[in-house]
Parts: C-alpha cells; structure tokens; sequence
C-alpha cells in the first residue's frame, strides 16, 4: 500500500510577529511544551509553568540535557500539543515561532485515526539546538519553509522539525535527498519561495511545471522533495549565497530605500515594556498578561 505525503490542501497562513505569543526569559535550556490545561505534566515538578497562552494553552519548561529523549518522551503525553527545543537565555522571536509552528503542524496533521507511526505531537527547535544536538541516524532534520512578517515586511524563514526517517518518509515522500545538500541549498529555497508566492517562477519548462504542480500554493518542503529535480534545474543558476527575499508593503516607498523597513521584521512590535526583538537574537520578553 502507498502512503501519499499529507500536502496541505490549502495554502499556510502568514504568520504575523505581533501574533507570537510573549515568553519569559528561560533559566535554563531545555524544552518549551505546550499543553492543555488536564495534562499530566503540569502535576510533575520537573516541568515548570512559565504562562498560559489563549485558548488557556499552558507552556511549560522542562530543564533536561537530554533533549531528544525528553522530547521523544514528551510528544506522546495525552494532552501535549507542540514541543520546541531552546537555548538558555532569552526567548526570541525564533523559538516563540518555532513552538507556535509546532501546533500548527500538530494541528494540520491531526486527522484521527492516525497510525502509531504518526502519532506524537511536533517537535521543533532553535537553529542553534538544531545543529549542535547529535541525534540518532534513524531521525532525520526537516527544514520547513514558512513565512513570517512584522509591521507590513514579509520574509520567508525556516522552522527545524526533529523527525524519524519512516515518519517522513511517509509525510513528505520516499526518496529524500541528503540532508547536507538540501541544507547548502536552502537560501536558493527560501529565494523560490518568494517567487512561488507572488507568481514569479522563472518562464522555463521547469517553471512551468513547478507552477503547475503547486496549482497557486507556497513552495514547501514537501514540494522540494517531491519536485527535487525541477527544484535543482530551477536553482541551477543562482548562488549559495542568494539572500532571502524580503517584500515590502505598498506604503513604503518604491524610490530608494526606507532606512526603517530593514529593520522592521528584525524588531518586535513595542508592547508594554517590551523592547525590539530580532530573530535569533536573545532579548528579554515581557510574560504577556
């Protein structure tokens, strides 16, 4: 039997900076794991309470040194909806969306009655925890491509999912290409992403058929490796060091350069005692009342 790769149906939402959840300033590395207000992890003092989120979602902070393990044991609990792996120190606007990916993916792929292979909720983590936590040769580094914005900029950014080579296998398809390649090749990704999502595919027979596979969605992950070899012709022509595209809104000027917009999808709105907030900088968030 075939087990066809769960593609969205519909194409995934921007994901707003002024919509992230605030997080405290974490003592310690370990896990961010949010929860429903029953589950059993609350009641065990390891895990320590930081605030709850809407819908009376409740993050915890679990201490541990062994992340994979923690998380793999985590992912199971009743009642757990996202796991994220993160560093010590501040919590960035990197971590706060790499968690908030996490239940998104939890959500789209909740479809009971799912097989046990598929079970467990998404594990997510940092870029620095991503790269630096050894992990077992069964499990494999999912690069996600999504997009963020904040104050009217859009960026395409990836989200890093721990997962078992036989769960992705199944989730984005049989022949995966090697892991180190499709990393090199990530900034070209991010640039094709931004030229699916605004119809700017190149006019070439891959062009066309790319656009024809993606029938007016995002390229994702799932796309790349289904779609490897067009992807790889596509990309041919552009340099490793293709920065990520970054769109401006229509009130910002056409002529020159704002010397603000640059900045804008690196700071975080100002809330109440909040100060600006880069992704993948540490700096101290307020606990949203």
């Amino acid at each position: 039997m075939t087990t066809a790769p769960d593609l969205p149906r519909v194409d995934e939402p921007v994901f707003r900076v002024e919509a992230l959840p605030l997080l405290p300033y974490a003592p310690h590395p370990g896990l961010l794991i949010l929860t429903a207000p029953h589950c059993v992890l609350r009641s065990i003092p390891a895990y320590q309470e930081l605030t709850t989120w809407r819908g009376n979602t409740r993050v915890l902070l679990l201490r541990t040194r062994r992340v994979l393990a923690d998380a793999e044991h985590a992912r199971h609990v009743p009642g757990v909806h996202a796991v994220t792996a993160i560093p010590a120190g501040e919590i960035t606007v990197e971590a706060r969306f790499a968690v908030v990916y996490a239940r998104y993916l939890g959500q789209l792929r909740h479809q009971p009655p799912r097989p046990s292979l598929l079970a467990g909720s998404p594990v997510t983590c940092a870029s620095s925890i991503a790269h630096a936590t050894t992990r077992p040769r069964e499990m494999t580094l999912l690069p996600h491509l999504t997009t963020l914005s904040a104050r009217g900029v859009v960026r395409d950014v990836v989200v890093w999912e721990w997962m078992w080579w036989p769960e992705a296998h199944l989730r984005v398809g049989p022949d995966l290409p090697d892991e180190n390649l499709l990393r090199s090749m990530l900034p070209r990704l991010l640039w094709l992403r931004h030229a699916t999502r605004h119809n700017q595919l190149p006019r070439t027979r891959a062009g066309s058929l790319l656009a024809q596979a993606l029938n007016g969605r995002a390229l994702s992950i799932q796309d790349v490796y289904r779609h490897f070899r067009l992807v790889r012709e596509l990309l041919g022509n552009r340099t490793t060091s293709s920065p990520p595209h970054v769109t401006r809104t229509s009130r910002e000027p056409r002529n020159g350069v704002d010397p603000s917009s640059a900045r804008r999808l690196r700071h975080h709105p100002r809330s109440q005692g909040s100060r600006p907030t880069t992704l993948g900088q540490s700096t101290r968030l307020p606990v949203q009342a």
